[in-house]
Order: structure tokens, then sequence, then C-alpha cells
């Protein structure tokens, strides 16, 4: 058989790396398939006899059988372009830098309606861009609570002192 020799790869499940280095060595095998005259059904048997379960899938095995028959010489994936952003541009970091030091009680979500931006935008700029951490909502109780505690020992004491 044409695919037992690629039997004896290691495959270690939940590894990225390996998944993919066996994907281009099932890939090597389509190719090799496809150049030797192999239909693409008859290439997928031949994969799901050598690498079972692990095996590519059916469509995916018909795609790069179409793609190496049309003349691809790659094994690699199409490159995929990235979706820029154009909510986390320096126009929008600089106004909610300024807004955030005009008034540093603004939400998020006011900051990005000011902006015209997502709320997750506007968190990413506070976060990820400008370093912006607020303050636990815990902190500000805990410190309102021994601030007024202290203000009440302090007007016991002085009740406590004129009697």
């Amino acid at each position: 058989m044409l695919l037992a020799a690629t039997t004896t790869s290691t495959v270690t499940v939940g590894n990225q790396n390996c998944k993919m280095d066996r994907l281009k060595e099932q890939r090597i095998a389509v190719k090799f398939c496809v150049k030797l005259g192999k239909s693409a059904t008859k290439t997928f048997a031949m994969l799901h006899a050598g690498y079972g379960d692990l095996a590519m899938k059916r469509t995916a095995c018909f795609k790069w059988h179409g793609r190496f028959k049309d003349g691809l010489q790659s094994i690699d994936d199409d490159e995929c372009p990235e979706r820029s952003s154009t909510s986390t541009y320096d126009p929008h970091v600089d106004k909610i830098n300024t807004l955030v030091h005009e008034n540093r009680r603004l939400t998020i979500r006011e900051l990005a309606e000011e902006c015209g931006i997502a709320v997750g935008s506007g968190y990413e700029i506070l976060i990820g861009k400008l370093k912006m951490h607020r303050t636990s909502y815990l902190s500000a109780v805990t410190v309102h609570t021994i601030i007024t505690n202290i203000s009440h020992m302090i007007e016991v004491t002085a009740a406590f002192c004129h009697t």
C-alpha cells in the first residue's frame, strides 16, 4: 500500500504542531497520488487506510486533490487576510485619553458612545493601548467604610471627652 510507511508518524492529540505536521504529511500524500493519476476517491481510501481516524476529512481530501490536479504546488494553506480594526487607531486612542483625563468617572460605555466606537473597542483602548486599569469597587467601598468608621470614632471620642 502506498501510505503504509507514513503510519509510523508520532501524533500527540492536543498538540497543534503535530496536527499541522500530520495534515501537511497527508497533503504530500495526496499530491503524490495525483501525480500517480489516482482518483480523489481512491486517494481518500488510501489515506483512510493509512491514517485511520486521524485521516483528513473526505471534503478536505477532495479539495486538495482538485487543487493539486489543477497545478497547485504548495502544500501550505492559503493566507487569510487579517481584519484591520479602525476603532483602535490613534485618533480614537487620543480622544479617549483626553476624555479620561478630563473626567475619570466616565464609564467605558460613555467613552465608547462619545467616540462612536464599540464598547469592546473602548475597553481594548483603555486596557490594551493606554494601560489604564480602574480600581476595584471593593477597594472604593473599603476605603469609604474605613473613613466612615474613623469619623464615627472621632465623634464618639469627642462626645465622651466633653461629658
